[in-house]
């Protein structure tokens, strides 16, 4: 028996996978959805579109209440999701066999559970393709590295719970980054069809995402990979002009979609309050909720002298250089805190390179003392997101709706969810 499941974990496909369902029952310990407003709709336009063939929602009146906010009412009278429409397809493949022999929507709660699973089965597969990936570039450090991705980040906690456009988007730009370093490497067609088609799929969940796309492009050119820009180009196309169709059908604002009235009147945050939000707030801070990304900077000179080809190496540090723009970007947002929810999830498409990175760093440890710090940073960043799932404190975001206690040392979101994590197990 222990010969086999050694043969078992030889397979790095295998375990890939194994790492991936691993992911998908955390996700599912804690029986309910973490969601808000933003993961309500994708269930059900992805419910229409099996039925009606349209993103058009307004056949569910239980959807009113949430019209105003999340839905733009279009001349016809559809009721048409201001989010872009990656996230319902990311559902369809979990509503479609569901709603292909049932008129009506379960209720919502049962609704909420179906976005809820189809998101955790995207945040499993980003998890099985990031181990490879690691296995690929930093094998010492796979597991760790894949551990902390998985479950040492807010992918856990948000991607995971509910059906937010984080978790799909996640999932293709780690395609898209192992595609893009096997492309860059062998200036592949194939493969540079593959890196285009996942780019263009993570643009149809999040705009912003773009960056990481720019930035792929900047090996493929500096060395020359002819093939790979060619397949690249060609497997964009079809989800860019798609996207582009659909915000022009829908919004009349091609690139914008819906989000244009919301850039058009948000007020900027001094860079200075995002950036210090975003990295070290007691509950917000990306370093305060996975602590293992400390040791980016030490992976970041690590590559420096790190023996990789020229185009990964270059991709590398083009990628950090999308995290660096998304991150200045956000914290310049409006809502730089991301709204209701567990940690800082608008960072999240920056895990899949930030982890790289962690990996990068962690193969560079050569002391046994180091080693089992930076295991123990990331024994600590998957507690902190495992009370994140299984405590679920609403109070404490109802105290604080719009961002008030975000620096404060006392009463932190991470120490709410501790203290309702004790309450229900007592």
């Amino acid at each position: 028996m222990f010969g086999r499941m050694e043969n078992f974990f030889r397979a790095p496909g295998r375990v890939a996978a194994a790492l991936g369902l691993l992911v998908v029952a955390v996700c599912h310990m804690q029986g309910r959805h973490h969601g808000g407003v933003d993961t309500v709709g994708a269930p059900y336009a992805a419910w229409s579109l099996t039925r009606t063939g349209s993103f058009d929602v307004s056949i569910y009146p239980q959807l009113a209440e949430f019209v105003a906010s999340q839905y733009v009412v279009a001349p016809a009278g559809e009721w048409i999701s201001r989010r872009p429409p990656g996230s319902t397809l990311a559902t369809l493949p979990v509503v479609f066999p569901i709603a292909m022999f049932r008129a009506e929507p379960f209720r919502y709660e049962t609704m909420q559970s179906l976005g809820k699973l189809a998101s955790a089965l995207h945040v499993g597969g980003a998890v099985a393709v990031f181990y490879l990936l690691c296995l690929r570039l930093a094998p010492g450090a796979a597991v760790p590295a894949t551990l902390l991705f998985g479950l040492g980040t807010s992918l856990l906690p948000i991607c995971g719970m509910a059906m937010w456009m984080h978790g799909p988007a996640t999932f293709w730009l780690t395609v898209a980054l192992f595609a893009a370093v096997v492309a860059s490497e062998n200036d592949s067609l194939p493969w540079g069809l593959w890196l285009g088609l996942a780019a263009g799929m993570s643009l149809l969940n999040r705009a912003t995402v773009g960056v990481f796309v720019a930035a792929t492009l900047i090996p493929l050119l500096r060395f020359g990979r002819g093939r790979a820009l060619l397949g690249s180009a060609l497997g964009i196309l079809p989800p860019l002009v798609g996207l582009l169709a659909y915000n022009s059908h829908y919004f009349d604002a091609p690139f914008l979609g819906g989000y244009a009235h919301e850039v058009a009147n948000s007020k900027p945050t001094p860079l200075a309050i995002g950036l210090a939000g975003l990295l070290i707030a007691p509950s917000r801070g990306l370093l305060v909720y996975s602590p293992a990304l400390l040791l980016v900077p030490l992976g970041l000179w690590a590559m420096r002298s790190r023996e990789m080809t020229a185009p990964t190496k270059w991709l590398m540090f083009a990628w950090f250089g999308g995290f660096l723009a998304t991150l200045v970007y956000y914290a310049r947002w409006e809502v730089w805190w991301g709204g209701w929810c567990f940690g800082p999830r608008l960072l999240c498409e920056t895990m899949p390179i930030l982890c790289v990175i962690f990996a990068f760093a962690f193969e560079s440890l050569h002391e046994t003392w180091s080693r089992s710090l930076a295991k123990a940073l990331v024994a600590l960043s998957i507690a902190v997101q495992l009370v994140g799932i299984f405590g679920k404190d609403e109070f404490w975001d109802e105290r604080y709706p719009n961002g008030e206690n975000l620096f404060s040392l006392y009463d932190t979101q991470i120490q709410a969810r501790i203290a309702h994590t004790l309450r229900l197990h007592r």
